[in-house]
């Protein structure tokens, strides 16, 4: 036999031997198929397990480059969507396809606890998920969409990165040398069976059972409680019906899913566990599974209706199809509407447990309905075997090459810096990947600033403020009026851009800053000469009323600017500050409790401040019934992922104990702070509270054990607290034991999640080092938490 032309590296993401997940089967599969028509080397990070493959299984490991680099220089062309191999292989040249199956954004948006995440947490966590998808989407060569209607919606962003090229349309009016659909498939081999696994096997269940299967996890997005409430219903009139669940533990994750709990309770609560339900936790071996399917009578997959589902590409259907069961589901995404268009079983509408056990009873009582439906199945399939799905793939790694952007003349990306071995969200990154995105724009001003290259900083700023607006909803304008951080305070801006609108008031914000009130007005006035009236004048002119303390006249001021920005809640903030200063304490309260609400949700959720500094003001209108740390709390328990008024609940808190203290009251104090430690934990914010209640009470204890020792306590009680994790190590750094302190940072750098945190780790481990290994520690800082000044001062003097 010749040798193959060409070869193909095939770099997956699961294991591929032994208990294999959907990405690994597909990873698998692509080697298998690939190996038909080229040389293939199969590379995974997991352990590989005894296999027959005709090809090299090897171990790799992604966060060292250098196992990476043999394989990508042996091959022609590389298969893979880890952005380590990408990187690797732009370095070497080679063509990458990239598998989009896993449309990571909304299995998040479902999967991630974002309910316990604070602002910040959820800017990052979904950010790195943009910026993932966006460097594969300008890096890889190649796309696989799993269908036609998730290629829509990556033919957008291709659109919007610029690699949908004039040039290439020419000969390419679709685009499909750049993204073609390959969806999931299966082995073109009749499955097989066996020893039975379910009939004579499980108790209860008989030879001529009807088998419902339920095959896979029960990840968050499926619905695994309508086919049991179904099979409740019909249980009684139909003793035979049996439904199994198959595989809930997933070989990657690990641990069950929650739903399994909620399975099992159910189950046992309808008396159907074991007699009619049945669950395998355990994962199915990929080559074992067609047993599973043969043995059994008809699939189920029910989800629940989201944004997941509509791109969704069920796998497990794939898996019915081949064994030739009849599937029931729901509606949404492709396969169900290939399901009810072919015939290939019965599509319920969600979450409705009487319309499935309807479906369910046709089946059990129309077996010439099911054989049908099983002929359908027969005739449908085989446009889903790998051979078939594969094909462009196949075309691709037959004739692989580099492609272009729309923003590369020369037809190669530059490679992306890698900042860590934790890929973050960076914004250098994302402005170098879309340059074009207003939030880019700045960065990159920013940069050409630290290079000291005034004039293109200048362009970019005013590209910027032509694109983003330069007034009172910019935040090149409304950070500085609030006392927000900024990258370009005011003096930045008057040297960039001295004759733009605003720059004087942001000017007159400064005066204010420093109590020069008169020269505040005459700056005010000249902005007005030049550019008139506008509602920014009048806003900063209310200021300035305000702490003259003309506060009718700053109701005024603030009144015309709220009715000018209708919704922009921010600016009803002073309004409300100036109804209370004027006595008008129900409308002030009204405004306050209106600004409230509104801010949980809509544009303005994330914008924690705006509640904080509410709650602050009612707190402090109501100190004369309560205490402001009642009233604080009270908002804290409606907004937990507030880390904001969480750093605020623990300043009062601190206080409040403090105050204990002092009046002779110690034992209340450690009963205050033990409480608000059980009370706190769940969400970061939560856990910054839990931090202050620690750290005091190892401040009141002192003369008992030395504070480290109860920090370390309160450490093991809650281990995952990153925040009291931090304040561990910098009091034994304190302390004169920098050894200790060391290693707890390192540690920190690989198993911490919060990016703000990592940036502060990073920069004490510089403080702790030689100089000459300082900057890059400091780089690193910045690279998780870009605003971190001390490390930004400490970078300037190296």
């Amino acid at each position: 036999m010749s040798r193959p032309e060409k070869r193909v590296a095939v770099f997956a993401t699961e294991p591929v031997t032994g208990k294999i997940g959907g990405l690994g089967v597909r990873q698998l599969e692509v080697a298998r198929e690939l190996s038909r028509h080229f040389e293939v080397r199969l590379l995974t990070p997991f352990k590989v397990g005894p296999h027959n493959e005709p090809f090299p299984v090897k171990r790799v490991t992604y966060e060292q480059p250098s196992t990476l680099t043999p394989h990508i220089k042996w091959a022609d062309s590389v298969y893979s969507i880890s952005l380590s191999v990408l990187r690797v292989a732009r370095r070497h040249n080679k063509p990458v396809a990239a598998d989009l199956l896993v449309p990571e954004y909304f299995e998040n948006l479902e999967g991630m606890p974002i309910d316990i995440f604070h602002a910040q947490e959820k800017c990052e966590r979904f950010g790195n998920t943009i910026s993932r998808a966006a460097r594969i989407l300008t890096s890889a060569d190649f796309f696989l969409s799993p269908s036609e209607r998730r290629r829509d919606f990556y033919l957008g962003q291709l659109m919007m990165l610029g690699r949908l090229r004039p040039d290439d349309y020419k000969n390419d009016p679709q685009f499909r040398s750049l993204i073609d659909v390959a969806p999931f498939g299966i082995p073109s081999r009749k499955p097989r069976s066996g020893q039975p696994l379910f009939r004579g096997q499980l108790p209860n269940v008989g030879a001529d059972d009807f088998i419902l299967l339920w095959g896979g996890s029960l990840a968050n997005w499926f619905d695994a409680m309508t086919p049991l409430k179904a099979v409740a219903r019909l249980k009684k009139k139909y003793p035979q019906l049996k439904l199994v669940f198959t595989g809930s533990k997933h070989p990657v994750w690990g641990k069950l899913p929650d739903a399994y709990q909620e399975v099992v309770k159910f189950s046992r609560q309808k008396r159907m566990f074991e007699k009619n339900v049945f669950i395998f936790t355990d994962w199915v071996p990929y080559e074992e599974h067609d047993r599973y399917l043969t043995e059994s009578d008809m699939g189920v997959s029910t989800f629940h209706d989201h944004i997941e589902n509509h791109f969704s590409f069920r796998i497990r259907l794939l898996d019915y199809f081949w064994g030739n069961l009849p599937v029931l589901t729901n509606p949404g995404n492709t396969q169900s509407e290939l399901v009810e268009r072919e015939g290939l079983g019965a599509v319920v509408p969600f979450a409705d447990d009487a319309a499935l056990a309807g479906a369910i009873e046709r089946a059990l009582n129309n077996p010439h309905e099911l054989a049908a439906m099983r002929d359908n199945i027969r005739r449908v399939k085989p446009q889903f075997h790998w051979e078939r799905v594969l094909e462009p793939l196949v075309r691709f790694c037959a004739n692989p090459r580099r492609t272009a952007s729309l923003f590369d003349d020369q037809g190669i990306p530059a490679d992306r810096k890698q900042t860590s071995k934790t890929f973050v969200f960076d914004v250098n990154q994302f402005a170098d990947t879309v340059p074009d995105h207003p939030a880019s724009l700045l960065v990159r001003t920013r940069q050409e600033l630290n290079a000291g290259e005034r004039e293109p900083a200048t362009a970019l700023l005013l590209e910027y403020l032509d694109l983003y607006g330069a007034g009172l909803e910019s935040p090149l304008l409304k950070n500085p009026l609030f006392d927000l951080s900024t990258d370009f305070p005011p003096e930045t801006l008057a040297e960039l851009v001295p004759d733009h609108p605003h720059v004087l008031l942001l000017q007159a914000k400064r005066a204010m800053d420093a109590d020069e009130l008169d020269r505040a007005q005459a700056l005010v006035e000249e902005e007005i000469s030049l550019f008139g009236e506008t509602p920014e004048a009048r806003f900063v002119q209310g200021l300035i009323c305000q702490r003259r303390g003309l506060h009718a006249e700053a109701v005024e001021a603030f009144k015309g600017v709220t009715e000018a920005l209708p919704g922009n809640l921010p600016y009803c903030l002073p309004l409300a500050d100036a109804l209370l200063a004027c006595g008008k304490i129900r409308q002030a309260r009204t405004l306050y409790t209106r600004i409230w609400r509104e801010s949980l949700e809509g544009p303005h959720s994330g914008e924690e401040w705006i509640r904080t500094r509410v709650a602050l003001a009612i707190a402090k209108m109501d100190a004369t019934v309560r205490p402001e740390l009642e009233t604080l709390q009270h908002y804290f328990r409606r907004d937990r992922t507030n880390e904001t008024l969480a750093h605020l609940v623990a300043s009062q808190l601190e206080l409040e104990g403090q105050r204990l203290i002092e009046n002779g009251n110690g034992e209340t104090a450690r009963d205050f702070y033990q409480k608000a430690w059980k009370q706190n934990g769940k969400t970061a914010g939560e856990g910054w509270i839990r931090v202050v209640a620690a750290l005091s009470l190892a401040r009141l204890d002192r003369d008992k054990q030395p504070e480290i020792e109860t920090l370390s306590h309160c450490l093991k009680n809650d281990p995952e607290n990153e925040r009291l994790a931090y304040a561990v190590a910098s009091i034994l750094e304190r302390q004169g034991r920098p050894v200790e302190a060391r290693e707890m940072f390192e540690a920190f750098t690989t198993s911490f999640k919060d990016q703000s945190i990592l940036g502060s780790v990073w920069y004490r481990l510089a403080l702790l080092s030689p100089k000459n290994k300082q900057k890059q520690m400091v780089r690193k800082c910045l690279a998780f938490h870009p605003g971190h000044r001390a490390a930004r001062d400490l970078l300037r003097s190296l």
